[in-house]
């Protein structure tokens, strides 16, 4: 006989063990609940499935805010000075420091992209968990996490928007002679390696913004109105931060309000009536085999009474 508090319950149950009977109560209804615990594992693995695509999102949104910052001075004519030597280098400073970036970042994106995906390894249940051993659940969490994003729609149209701007002539240029990033000495590597991939051939850049008519180029591509490449790129990359957001949320912002946050809010209600459902079922369990346990243990005794009786 056991004593124990009923989970979900504020009182103590008495459960008796089958010793008497010969049945192994305990281990039947733990098998019984095993298997109605399954739907609940399954959810326990959704709800954590999404909390890690919700975090790699978040992440690819600071990833896009660095860019977006390092496009933003490339969109006013102030930032292109070339009066001086010392002005010309810093007008480079900046145009290499987002070569830089859309580099990082890029490469970011298509590191996300191209992630295996081990489909074997699902995210663990909260019972899986407490099975294993701390570094265990690291190293399949580290597998089951993998390729949360892989070919992401949204990603995949950031990088293939901003790669397509980056190597068409400027629309409406005034001058044939630098109407493209490439006449400047930024180029877009075309391989499927590179991923579009921006070089910088400072010397060529600094060539061009030696001369009035190439810093006067310089400065039309990135800012002309509405057309510019900076103008370009900062929308395409808003537009996709924005749909982050409203996917997975962004730093700082409220986990829920969002799609993943809502589908996990959802998720979590459900996954408590059924615990709340799981508690019922096991107590119908329990009353069951005790009852059948109980008059198990009377038909022993009457048994072990009837044999003595013969037996005389």
């Amino acid at each position: 006989m056991k004593f124990s508090k009923q989970e979900g319950c504020d009182c103590m149950v008495v459960r008796f063990g089958g010793i008497a009977s010969g049945m192994d109560t305990e281990s039947i209804v733990k098998s019984l609940m095993d298997a109605e615990r399954l739907p609940l594992m399954k959810m326990e693995r959704q709800k954590q499935a999404l909390e890690w695509k919700q975090e790699d999102y978040r992440e690819m949104n600071m990833k896009l805010k660095n860019l977006f910052d390092s496009v933003d001075p490339l969109r006013l004519q102030g930032t292109f000075k070339t009066g001086s030597a010392e002005e010309i280098e810093g007008t480079i400073d900046k145009i290499k420091k987002f070569v830089d970036t859309y580099n990082e970042v890029t490469a970011a994106i298509h590191g996300e992209l191209n992630e295996d995906r081990f489909r074997d390894y699902q995210p663990l249940s909260n019972d899986q968990r407490d099975a294993m051993s701390d570094k265990q659940a690291e190293r399949w969490d580290e597998k089951a996490r993998s390729g949360m994003l892989k070919n992401d729609p949204i990603l995949r149209g950031i990088v293939n928007e901003m790669r397509s701007e980056l190597t068409g002539p400027l629309e409406g240029a005034s001058n044939a002679n630098f109407d493209t990033l490439s006449k400047i000495g930024i180029s877009v590597k075309g391989s499927y390696h590179e991923n579009g991939k921006l070089t910088l051939d400072v010397d060529k850049l600094r060539s061009v913004l030696g001369t009035t008519e190439g810093a006067d180029a310089v400065k039309e591509l990135f800012t002309k109105a509405d057309t510019g490449f900076a103008k370009q790129v900062l929308d395409t990359v808003n537009d996709g931060m924005k749909k982050i957001s409203q996917t997975a949320g962004s730093a700082g912002s409220l986990s829920f309000n969002n799609t993943i946050g809502k589908e996990m809010i959802r998720l979590s209600k459900q996954m408590e009536k059924f615990n709340e459902r799981l508690v019922g079922i096991e107590n119908r369990y329990w009353s069951q085999f005790t009852a059948m346990e109980k008059a198990m243990s009377q038909m022993n005794s009457q048994s072990a009474w009837l044999y003595q009786q013969f037996s005389r």
